[in-house]
């Protein structure tokens, strides 16, 4: 009786082992992640990426570990904008680069990477400097369309000016669902000029 037992509940754990490793080896090829196919160029779908960048006054910040080759220290400020005479310090942080500068290398590198690529579209707003809202720079386009135009749009970004984080996923929101913009039409940003001063 007892080795009739065993048989009977090996026989079972058996069945129900060979069951589970049969189902988990039907269930996995059922999600398209895992196959490996190309799609025919007519069956792509191009993703749309919007890069929101901050471009307020913390991003003059350095970022710890990153120092730069070398250190200008700057004899005069930069005005703030060209309506009022306020001048703003510039910051040399110690010799480490700032979190603009790291987020235009990083951000330049993945441009030049999708653009290789050219199978997205990209985009580029940022951070209104009075807190209006954000507003798109650079319309959504292929990649490697866009991509000088990009990466000129971003490296002239200045940081100065509040966090408008709602406003600005808000303007972005609205865009990619094709609505009219509610800030983009009144928001200004502070850029970089070939001699290093900022323009509205």
């Amino acid at each position: 009786m007892k080795a009739k037992k065993n048989i009977s509940t090996g026989f079972f754990a058996f069945t129900y082992f060979a069951l589970s490793m049969h189902s988990g080896l039907s269930f996995a090829d059922d999600t398209e992640i895992y196959l490996t196919r190309d799609l025919p160029a007519d069956q792509r779908v191009r993703p749309n990426i919007l890069f929101v960048i901050d471009t307020s006054g913390s991003m003059q910040s350095g970022v710890p570990g990153t120092n730069c080759k070398s250190l200008v220290v700057p004899y005069a400020s930069v005005p703030r904008d060209n309506c009022t005479s306020t001048t703003m310090p510039l910051n040399k942080n110690n010799g480490t680069l700032t979190r603009m500068q790291v987020v235009k290398q990083v951000v330049n590198q993945l441009v030049d990477e999708l653009a290789i690529s050219n199978d997205s579209n990209i985009g580029l707003a940022r951070f209104d400097s009075n807190n209006n809202g954000g507003f798109i720079n650079v319309p959504i386009a292929q990649a490697g369309t866009v991509a000088a135009n990009f990466k000129n749009q971003l490296t002239s970004y200045y940081a100065s000016g509040g966090t408008p984080l709602l406003e600005s996923y808000h303007e972005a929101a609205r865009y990619m669902r094709g609505e009219t913009p509610l800030y983009g039409n009144n928001s200004r940003g502070l850029i970089q000029n070939g001699t290093g001063s900022t323009t509205i």
